[in-house]
């Protein structure tokens, strides 16, 4: 009996050290998850200096419109404000209309060939993000 209880205590410790040690993505300043960005579509996408820093701007924009929205939507949710469906529908709109203008911004910064390639990474990641999505809700 005491040995399985050490065995279990010494398993959910490992586990416990294990999940500290995970790098969360909201430890990062803006710049810093920008910057990480940058370089992973330089890598992905062969941009040049220039390229480089049009979208660093770019996507520092985007990034503190998302950290905006996300503010927001937790000061709603610790209130228990549930939205009308005229505010989800104007924030839905508005959402789509970021998208469009940061797609237009981005085919004046890519050329053609980078920007089918930058369509189709948007396009497979939408596609992983669904099906996580889909096996998420069978789990429950």
């Amino acid at each position: 009996m005491r040995k399985v209880f050490l065995a279990t205590l010494l398993a959910i410790g490992t586990i416990a050290f294990a999940q500290e040690k995970k790098m969360k993505h909201n430890d990062l300043t803006l710049e810093q998850k920008t910057e990480l960005r940058v370089k992973q579509m330089t890598l992905d996408l062969d941009l040049d200096k220039s390229q480089q820093e049009k979208m660093k701007t770019l996507l520092l924009e985007q990034e503190n419109n998302k950290a905006q929205f996300k503010a927001e939507r937790i000061s709603k949710k610790e209130g228990d404000v549930k939205p009308s469906k005229e505010e989800m529908y104007k924030k839905r709109s508005q959402m789509l209309d970021q998208q469009i203008e940061f797609k237009g911004k981005m085919k004046n910064i890519l050329n053609k060939e980078q920007m089918a390639k930058w369509e189709k990474m948007q396009s497979e990641r939408k596609k992983h993000l669904k099906d996580r999505r889909m096996q998420h809700r069978e789990m429950k």
